[in-house]
């Protein structure tokens, strides 16, 4: 749990908390994805299911900065959209800061595409960028 609250920490606002953290492990409806290296956890993805909706919803992807750029975070990606064909989504949906041009870069290259801009959607008052990706193409 420190681990994965240390990952957080990274965030500069909208942090998952240990109660916020425990509440979606235990719900049943998300799944968290952990990438370690030497017995040290270095990214996590979270990705929500909604019964109602066709797609699933990357909630949180981080990876930690001595480790950022050498493909972690696509793995982590990548493993959350099979996960989430697995239980029958038909896409991902996801927000991102608006400014985090590495983390835009990812999902791009990745085939997200960019649905909406959501203005002043973060705590700390900057605006964020709906993406979507169809994984039928």
């Amino acid at each position: 749990m420190a681990a994965l609250l240390h990952l957080e920490s990274f965030f500069s606002s909208d942090r998952l908390n240990k109660r916020s953290l425990l509440h979606l492990l235990r719900r049943g409806q998300a799944d968290l994805w952990v990438a370690e290296k030497a017995k040290r956890v270095i990214g996590h993805g979270i990705v929500f299911y909604h019964c109602r909706r066709t797609s699933a919803r990357l909630y949180s992807l981080i990876v930690s900065p001595e480790v950022r750029g050498q493909g972690i975070g696509y793995l982590l990606l990548s493993f959350s959209e099979e996960r989430a064909k697995e239980k029958g989504k038909k896409g991902m949906v996801l927000e991102v800061w608006e400014d985090n041009v590495p983390a835009i870069r990812l999902y791009e290259r990745a085939g997200y595409q960019v649905r909406e801009r959501l203005h002043e959607y973060y705590e700390d008052g900057t605006s964020a960028l709906r993406l979507f990706k169809n994984f039928s193409g």
